[in-house]
């Protein structure tokens, strides 16, 4: 295996990587929107399915019929619906950040400390130049 033939193994292992972290923060985001819109839908009706954490068997609840029951079963629609879109939205932001620190990416913003440090290391040689011996 050529040196040549490594750095582009690395650079496409390094891409799958970054698109495939895109690509499941975008599908938690837009899954997560969807029952949101959803469980929006659901109370507005007033009937939804009561999740179980033991089993597939869903029981449909009525607001009119069993308001209690109804209130816990949305509680639960709203709790996941929104963790599933935060945690979308986090992953997000995470790689919008990673982005922007990252030297060899398009969305590179600099960074303060490192352009300190520069200024820093310039004024340092600047010194010794003209320091007598």
């Amino acid at each position: 295996m050529t040196m040549t033939t490594m750095i582009l193994q690395r650079i496409k292992d390094v891409l799958f990587q970054e698109l495939s972290f895109r690509v499941i923060a975008y599908i938690a985001v837009a899954f997560g929107a969807l029952l949101v819109l959803g469980a929006a839908w659901d109370q507005y009706r007033g009937i939804t399915l009561e999740p179980h954490m033991r089993g597939y068997i869903h029981d449909r609840v009525s607001r009119d019929a069993d308001p209690e029951r109804f209130r816990g079963a949305m509680e639960a629609h709203w709790f996941i619906a929104f963790g599933i879109l935060g945690a979308g939205m986090i992953l997000r932001s995470i790689i919008r950040g990673v982005d922007r620190s990252d030297p060899l990416s398009s969305e590179f913003s600099g960074n303060k400390a490192l352009d300190e440090w520069g200024e820093a290391l310039k004024e340092e040689e600047e010194r010794q130049r003209h320091k007598t011996p």
